[in-house]
């Protein structure tokens, strides 16, 4: 089992907003976290995603586990599941990104999970 803190930020972004009836485009602050960059690195690979119900079942769980994680702060992934992510992640991440700080810092925190802590078993 892999858990992954969630890191969240605030980016500038343009949107187009309409405004005494002209369509304007304005800067809005919006919150990004390492789910949604994960998520924004799978959107552009979905084509490199192997079909099937097996692999359906397993991005469903993912989805399940980034549903949870933010409301929990944290992701928790069965090993293979991370694995699948990690990989696409690993060979897919746009190099440039890795100017953007807090996006360089959550996917650094993906790929790099802190170790789960085992629990203490005592002996007699």
């Amino acid at each position: 089992m892999k858990k992954i803190l969630v890191k969240k930020w605030k980016v500038d972004a343009a949107v187009k907003k309409v405004i005494d009836g002209k369509l304007m485009a304005v800067t809005e602050k919006q919150e990004q976290s390492t789910i949604t960059a994960v998520i924004n690195i799978l959107d552009r690979v979905w084509e490199k995603i192997p079909n099937g119900i097996e692999n359906f079942r397993t991005y469903k769980r993912i989805a399940k586990s980034f549903e949870v994680a933010e409301k929990s702060g944290e992701i928790l992934l069965e090993e293979g599941d991370y694995s699948k992510v990690c990989k696409l992640v690993e060979e897919n991440i746009p190099a440039i990104l890795g100017l953007q700080k807090e996006y360089s810092d959550a996917i650094e925190g993906f790929l790099s999970p802190e170790p789960e802590a085992k629990p203490e078993v005592k002996k007699k």
